[in-house]
């Protein structure tokens, strides 16, 4: 489900300094399977997201295209039209993924 009329920009107050939120866009949010609502902001210059819960957690959206590695040594295949998968990261590799 997503959601794309009403900002939340708390979590993103959370872990951004003042003077560097104007270089973000407040996309949309979505519930990942769980039920947690994970905002999605994307930044301006760099065009990469940032997927944040109220609780504090940073979230990557993965395609099967993306690939598995480093999450999955796994030998074994990925359908194309997979959905993509929602998981909790760090702030670092959340960071790492919106390119900041």
């Amino acid at each position: 489900m997503t959601d794309i009329d009403n900002p939340n920009w708390a979590p993103l107050e959370a872990v951004i300094p003042a003077d560097e939120r104007s270089d973000w866009m407040w996309m949309h949010r979505t519930t990942a399977d769980d039920g947690t609502v994970i905002e999605k902001y994307k930044h301006r210059q760099t065009r990469g997201y940032l997927n944040l819960s109220a609780d504090g957690r940073a979230w990557l959206f993965r395609r099967p295209a993306d690939g598995c590695d480093p999450w999955c040594r796994e030998k074994h295949e990925h359908r194309p039209d997979s959905p993509p998968t929602a998981e909790v990261v760090s702030m670092k590799t959340a960071r790492e993924w919106a390119w900041i």
